[in-house]
């Protein structure tokens, strides 16, 4: 048999090294994130996509059964930003908000308007008729003339205080930014904190989507927080023992809705709790147990969504809400006093 001639192998393709696929992996991802983010930004909507999206459309109208109280007044705010609203012991209602507090009589007819000293966030009104006001990142206190008496340390960059309450010589603040709520006494000095992680007392701590920590405290001296984030109210002891909580996340009436609320809470003289909550906008009344007993205003009393409804009791029984959208206070009774 004649001998095959030897003929070369064909030459093979040249490997690439690690750099080189690493460059062409790299390019290729840019590539395909640009893809990505031009369809994103300009593709149609996917038909897939509104039976993913939750319909709480039966949750935002409320059984007329449930509803015990009646809007008997509204005040017109006079602000573009009206942002919380406090009784005084005389009978004055004080509204915060722009860079003013504007105070009205028991009526609703305005008497006067303080300029502060920044965006004023929050109030709260002392016996004495002094006016706490929260600016984001501090506290000012001012006399109901318009004289800034003092202007307390301010509490850092991340602060950001959205409700003010007073007791006695007290004031407690609540600093959504910071995730606590604070104590200070006569002279503007913080002697406690509440709501904070603690291991040892087994506390988990505050949980804040967004700016909506609201302090108050009951006829015992028991100091409550909202924990939005949770679904519930915490109730506090002086030395920041947790005493109770409750609250249950829910759609329904009974609960607290979305991903954050309440948002806002007072109490009735006889210990029920007065919440709002936002998402979907509703104000309502609860046992001093938690127990949901009726409802002050449902979602189809407002307009807007993601709308912060501050809520407060004056001393004849009144429920006052704050309408941000609106730029109102509405005032309810109880349907029984009507």
């Amino acid at each position: 048999m004649a001998e095959q001639p030897n003929t070369p192998a064909p030459p093979q393709p040249k490997q690439a090294g690690p750099l080189v696929i690493g460059v062409i992996i790299g390019a290729l991802a840019v590539a395909g994130l640009a893809v990505f983010r031009q369809g994103r930004l300009s593709r149609t909507p996917d038909p897939i996509e509104p039976a993913l999206k939750f319909d709480d459309a039966q949750f935002r109208k409320t059984d007329p059964k449930l509803i015990a109280w009646k809007e008997v007044n509204t005040i017109d705010t006079g602000l573009e930003q009206p942002r919380a609203i406090a009784w005084s012991d005389k009978g004055k209602l004080y509204v915060a908000g722009d860079q003013v507090v504007r105070a009205f009589n028991k009526d609703g007819c305005a008497e006067r308007k303080i300029t502060v000293g920044g965006d004023a966030y929050c109030i709260a009104v002392t016996p004495d008729d002094r006016l706490i006001v929260g600016l984001k990142d501090r506290i000012e206190v001012w006399s109901t003339k318009g004289e800034r008496q003092a202007q307390w340390e301010p509490l850092g960059k991340d602060a950001h205080l959205t409700s003010l309450f007073t007791r006695g010589e007290y004031v407690y603040a609540g600093d959504a930014g910071n995730r606590v709520a604070l104590q200070y006494d006569a002279k503007g000095k913080i002697v406690g904190r509440f709501g904070e992680k603690n291991t040892a007392r087994k506390q988990t701590g505050l949980v804040m989507p967004s700016p909506h920590l609201d302090v108050r405290l009951d006829a015992n001296g028991n100091v409550w927080v909202n924990n939005p984030g949770r679904h519930r109210l915490e109730a506090y002891a002086e030395n920041g023992e947790t005493i109770r909580t409750w609250g249950t996340p829910g759609s329904e009436i009974q609960g607290f809705c979305g991903c954050c609320n309440p948002t806002d809470f007072a109490f009735l003289a006889d210990g029920r709790c007065v919440t709002s909550e936002k998402g979907i906008p509703r104000v309502k009344v609860h046992a001093s147990d938690g127990t949901f007993q009726n409802v002050v205003a449902g979602a189809e009393s407002f307009e807007g969504d993601n709308i912060s409804l501050d809520v407060a009791v004056s001393a004849d029984g009144r429920i006052c809400v704050l309408d941000p959208a609106k730029k109102t206070v509405r005032v309810f009774e109880t349907k029984e006093n009507r």
